[in-house]
């Protein structure tokens, strides 16, 4: 069996942040009380007007440039996520449809926090198949959006 091994990495951090204190005016909590419980001071979340897609699509540019791969050449677009913008079409099709790699098969991983492992391991089987393949993974998820922003136990 041929090694397999990543290519390029790129992440996208969206600039919109919510703290702690930012939270205390909307649920009955302290920073005290979430850091000593998850270690968490502050979180990014999306925009109102940015998708899991633009987040997904900011990465995955960014890992085309780090590992010199023209989009126009992959193969595969993988997307990990159970927060796709839409049911249909996919959000890992949005993404192939946004970085120009338009003749990739492109389809999304529904498995929560273990999406991109098990994306890890489609694209292995993908590669063993197809040796010239080229997978994208991508990874993006847009949990704020779902938030009961009125449930302390699970807005933090």
């Amino acid at each position: 069996m041929t090694a397999i091994h990543i290519q390029g990495l790129g992440t996208y951090v969206p600039t919109k942040r919510i703290t702690n204190v930012d939270l205390m005016s909307l649920v009955d909590t302290n920073d005290e009380w979430i850091v000593s419980r998850t270690g968490i001071k502050a979180r990014h979340m999306l925009a109102d007007d940015e998708n899991g897609s633009d987040a997904g699509t900011e990465a995955a540019l960014k890992a085309l440039e780090d590992a010199g791969i023209a989009a126009e050449d992959i193969t595969h677009v993988l997307t990990a996520t159970c927060t796709p913008d839409y049911l249909c079409p996919s959000t890992a099709c949005i993404i192939s449809g946004k970085i120009g790699s338009h003749g990739a098969m492109a389809f999304d991983l529904n498995a929560a926090c273990t999406g991109f492992v098990y994306g890890l391991d489609v694209a292995n089987s993908i590669l063993a198949g197809k040796p010239g393949a080229k997978v994208l993974l991508v990874g993006s998820e847009a949990f704020t959006r779902r938030l009961n922003w009125e449930d302390r136990t699970t807005c933090i």
